[in-house]
């Protein structure tokens, strides 16, 4: 079940002002994410463990396909026989290239991350720049396929340990059957390692060189200023808004009530009266 709500914390002011300003999210490619060891593939061909012969034929029919692609079923089945014979699954010097291949299979992705809470204080300080920055609060609902009724996002995976062969060719098999090349990057770059759990962090790929992505303003439900966010910044937020037919609600993080708790209040119930 999907949440009602899902949020883009924000810690550039630039950024934040941009979305609301234009109406529009960016969808950055990995290489620009801050920490250098996102998107870095969590998966590894020459370390996996696996003996079924099955997989890798499949991992090598695959393979011939994506370098021959028009080849028929046939002729790529051959191709992923002679490759056993060969005995390219247990030459390690292959299966490093096929690894190093991953770094580069969905180069032109990019990516947009969105959190299902709004009241996490650790992605307050490290993505809204030290609760000074803002979070967008988008509805779910504005997110599915309009054609399709399919969700767009996805959740990202915690693994404790590297993926292996079967999570690559199963990304690989299911690519190609629904005509998704998505697909790889769903495990590529929707997968971190367990320290990363607490930002129950959901993505959303494109594979579209538009690094801009438009919204109607009924998707936009809210505004959440962080506790130390600046007068600047609210007028800034506020000077846009009034321009739109459907404004958002606008909130403010409140620091009165609790110590261990993230309180939200709407923004005008945190000014002290007149």
């Amino acid at each position: 079940m999907f949440p009602r709500f899902l949020y883009r914390y924000y810690g550039n002011d630039e950024y934040s002002l941009d979305v609301v300003a234009k109406k529009r999210v960016y969808f950055c490619r990995p290489s620009e994410f801050n920490d250098p060891f996102d998107c870095r593939p969590l998966i590894s061909i020459k370390y996996s463990k696996c003996n079924d012969r099955i997989i890798w034929h499949k991992l090598m029919y695959y393979l011939a396909k994506v370098q021959y692609p028009d080849l028929p079923p046939s002729e790529l089945t051959k191709h992923a026989d002679a490759a056993l014979e060969k005995g390219l699954h247990r030459d390690k010097k292959w299966l490093a290239q096929v690894d190093e291949s991953l770094k580069t299979e969905v180069k032109l992705v990019r990516v947009c991350c969105f959190a299902k809470n709004p009241r996490n204080m650790m992605m307050w300080a490290n993505y809204a720049k030290n609760h000074t920055g803002v979070v967008l609060q988008f509805r779910t609902s504005n997110l599915f396929d309009q054609a399709t009724g399919d969700f767009r996002g996805r959740d990202v995976t915690y693994a404790s340990s590297a993926l292996g062969i079967r999570e690559y060719v199963h990304a690989l098999e299911r690519g190609y059957e629904h005509d998704d090349p998505l697909q790889m990057a769903y495990i590529i770059y929707g997968t971190k390692t367990l320290d990363w759990e607490r930002e129950n962090e959901l993505r959303f790929f494109s594979d579209r060189e538009r690094p801009y992505v438009s919204f109607d303003e009924s998707a936009l439900s809210g505004v959440i200023f962080g506790a130390k966010c600046s007068e600047w910044l609210i007028r800034r937020f506020m000077d846009f808004l009034e321009r739109w037919k459907k404004p958002p609600h606008v909130f403010k993080v409140s620091t009165k009530k609790s110590s261990n708790k993230l309180w939200i209040q709407k923004y005008r119930d945190t000014q002290p009266s007149p």
